[in-house]
C-alpha cells in the first residue's frame, strides 16, 4: 500500500471536518487546494499489511513485534508524520501542532541506530536541527498540506538505565507521543512513566475556542496521544508479553501491570509480523533471498544460534547471559511436557527448597528406576518472609491440582544462601516455613552442600532413558526452571578465599539459580553424590501423612518458632 505525506481522512480514521467547516470557508484553505510541494516528501511502499495496520493505529499503545529486518523500524519513525497529519488544529490559528519523543536508554544507542534511521526519512537538514551527541536533540520542521500548515517537533531523549534515572529523565516530558525501540529491553518502569507523559502536547487550550474557531472540540476528540513500541520476539518472562495478551506469564507483576493498564481503559492493540521463512513475510522485496539465511549462518558462527528463532523466526525464546551449565544436556524438546503435567496419584510429592529472602520451591515426584517428574515452581521476584513464602508453599499445595496429595519429603538448604545465615538461622527459616506450610522439611546433607553434587544429579537424569522415557520431565509452566536451564543459569568466574580463580554457576541475583538449586536438593534424596541411583528397595506408597523415611509429624506452632 503506498501512502503519501498527506492527510487521509478515510485512512487514518479521524474527521475533523464537522468542527472546522465554517473556519475552513472563512479563512481557508480548502480541501480542493493542491498539497503543498514538499522537497522531502517521499512516497513509501510500506513493508507488508502488518506494518501497514500498526502505521495506521491510532490506539493508546501500538506494538509491533517482528525479525530484523522486517521494516518495523521505518515503519515507526514514520508513523510520526502521519500522526501529526491527523492532528487537531488549533482554534487560535488553524495550525496543527504535533510532538513525538524518540527514545532510548543512551545517548549512544541514539546516535548509533535511531537517529541514522531517522535522518534516511528526515535529512538533517530540513527544518532546525539543534543539539549534539551526548546532549538531547531537536528536530523542528514545518510543512503544510491542503489542509493547512503542521509544526512538527521531534526530541530524542535518553533516559538512563536504571528506575531512578528514568523516572528522573521522563517525568518532565510534555509529548504528543512517545515512540521506542527494542521496547522489550527497557525497565517497564518506563513504559507506565511514558503513559503519563503522552497526550500533554500542544497545551488543550489550543482545542477550546479562540478566534481561528470559535467552537471547541468536544472533549472525546481533545485527547490525541500514543506509545508506538517495536522489538524483536522477547525471551519468555519478559515483562511485555502480557501486554501482548500472554494470559499466563510467570510473573505476577507483570500480569499485574497489564491489568491495571487495561482496567484503565488504555488500549492497547498488538501486531506480529511473520517470521522470516511464514507465508507472508514482510520487507522481503528489499532484502533479497538470501538475507535471512546469511543471518542464520552468521549468528551460529558467532556462537548465537540460539537467536535465530527470536530474531529470524520471531518466536519467544532465551536471551543467554553467558555459557548454559546445562548447554550440553538439556533439550527443551526432550525435557519439557508438551503440556501440562498430572502428578501421578499412586505415589508422594517431593518437594525442594531454596532457602533465603527469595526463596524458591520446586514440587515434584520420583519413580523407579529413574524418572523424575517436576510439576510446579514457587518463587518471588521481590523479597519474602519465611512466613510469606510457606504461606504461598501451603496454598500451592492445597491447590485443585495438588489437594489431597501426601508430601513423602521436602530437603531444603543446609547453609544460607546469604553466605552468613548458615546455622540455626538456616533451621529458623526452614522451621517456619514448615509450621506454615504443614510439611517437615530436613536440610539435604548429601554432598555437604557442594555444588558438584546438585550439577551431578540435574545431569544424570537428563542423560537417563528408560524404555524410550526421558529420565526428567518438566511441565511447561515451570517457565524460571526452563529458562534457567535453557539460558540464564551460566558459568561465571570467581575467585575462592585463598585468591585461586575458579568457575562456577552463577547464583547472586539470579532467581532462575534458586528454583534450579531446590530441584537438586529434591533429587539428592534419591541420589547419591554422583548422581547415581540405588534401583534396589521398594518404593513407598502414597498416604494421607507427610513423612520421609519414617512418618513424621508436621511442625507446629509450639516447636520452638
Amino acid at each position: 500500500m503506498s501512502s503519501l505525506w498527506h492527510h487521509d481522512w478515510s485512512a487514518s480514521g479521524v474527521d475533523h471536518a464537522d468542527v472546522f467547516a465554517k473556519a475552513v470557508q472563512d479563512h481557508g484553505p480548502t480541501g480542493d487546494q493542491e498539497a503543498e510541494t514538499v522537497p522531502w516528501a517521499q512516497q513509501w511502499l510500506s513493508p507488508g499489511p502488518v506494518a501497514d495496520r500498526f502505521y495506521w493505529d491510532d490506539a493508546d499503545v501500538c506494538l509491533l513485534r517482528g525479525p530484523v529486518g522486517s521494516g518495523k523500524t521505518t515503519a515507526n519513525l514514520r508513523k510520526p508524520f502521519r500522526r501529526a497529519i491527523g492532528a487537531l488544529r488549533s482554534t487560535r490559528d488553524g495550525v496543527r501542532r504535533y510532538k513525538v519523543v524518540i527514545a532510548r536508554a543512551t545517548y549512544r544507542q541514539l546516535w548509533q541506530t535511531t537517529i541514522p534511521s531517522w535522518f534516511e526519512i528526515m535529512p538533517r537538514s530540513e527544518g532546525q536541527w539543534s543539539g549534539g551527541r551526548g546532549d538531547p536533540v531537536t528536530h523542528r520542521i514545518t510543512f503544510s498540506d491542503q489542509h493547512g500548515d503542521i509544526e512538527f517537533i521531534a526530541e530524542f531523549l535518553a533516559f538512563g538505565e536504571t528506575a531512578s534515572e528514568i523516572q528522573a529523565n521522563v517525568r518532565g516530558v510534555q509529548t504528543t507521543d512517545f515512540l521506542l525501540e527494542e521496547a522489550d529491553t527497557v525497565d517497564p518502569i518506563l513504559f507506565t512513566t511514558a503513559i503519563g507523559r503522552i497526550d500533554r502536547y500542544p497545551s488543550k487550550s489550543h482545542f477550546r475556542g479562540g478566534e481561528y474557531c470559535e467552537a471547541a472540540y468536544p472533549l472525546a476528540q481533545q485527547s490525541y496521544g500514543q506509545i508506538n513500541a517495536t522489538y524483536n520476539a522477547p525471551e519468555e518472562g519478559n515483562w511485555i508479553l502480557p501486554l501482548e495478551g500472554d494470559v499466563d506469564p510467570d510473573n505476577q507483576d507483570d500480569a499485574k501491570l497489564a491489568e491495571i493498564v487495561r482496567e484503565a481503559g488504555i488500549t492497547i492493540n498488538f501486531y506480529r509480523q511473520p517470521g522470516a521463512f511464514e507465508p507472508g513475510a514482510e520487507n522481503m522485496e528489499n532484502l533479497g533471498t538470501q538475507y535471512y539465511p546469511r543471518q542464520i549462518a552468521i549468528m551460529k558462527a558467532a556462537g548465537s544460534g540460539h537467536d535465530v528463532d527470536r530474531l529470524v523466526h520471531n518466536k519467544i525464546g532465551y536471551l543467554r547471559t553467558g555459557d548454559p551449565v546445562f548447554e550440553k544436556e538439556f533439550n527443551p524438546r526432550v525435557h519439557v511436557a508438551d503440556t501440562e503435567l498430572e502428578p501421578w496419584r499412586d505415589r508422594p510429592l517431593l518437594i525442594g527448597l531454596d532457602q533465603g529472602f527469595f526463596g524458591a520451591a520446586v514440587l515434584a515426584q520420583f519413580r523407579r528406576p529413574y524418572q523424575w517428574r517436576f510439576y510446579a515452581e514457587l518463587w518471588s521476584k521481590e523479597r519474602k518472609s519465611a512466613r510469606a513464602f510457606g504461606r504461598d508453599l501451603r496454598d500451592l499445595l492445597s491447590s485443585p491440582r495438588f489437594a489431597g496429595m501426601s508430601v513423602g519429603g521436602a530437603f531444603g538448604d543446609m547453609a544460607g544462601e546469604q553466605g552468613n545465615a548458615a546455622g540455626a538461622d538456616n533451621e529458623t527459616w526452614n522451621a517456619v516455613v514448615s509450621s506454615i506450610a504443614r510439611i517437615t522439611i530436613d536440610p539435604q546433607m548429601i554432598g555437604s552442600n557442594r555444588i558438584e553434587p546438585r550439577l551431578n544429579v540435574w545431569r544424570a537424569a537428563m542423560e537417563q532413558f528408560e524404555m524410550g522415557e526421558p529420565g526428567l520431565l518438566i511441565c511447561p509452566s515451570m517457565k524460571l526452571t526452563i529458562r534457567g536451564l535453557a539460558a540464564k543459569y551460566v558459568w561465571a568466574e570467581e575467585l575462592d578465599k585463598a585468591g585461586n580463580r575458579t568457575t562456577k554457576p552463577k547464583k547472586r541475583g539470579v532467581r532462575e539459580a534458586d528454583v534450579i538449586d531446590a530441584a537438586g536438593y529434591v533429587m539428592l534424596s534419591e541420589a547419591l553424590p554422583d548422581g547415581t541411583v540405588d534401583t534396589g528397595g521398594d518404593e513407598p506408597e502414597a498416604s494421607g501423612a507427610v513423612y520421609h523415611d519414617e512418618p513424621q509429624q508436621p511442625w507446629s506452632p509450639t516447636d520452638g518458632i
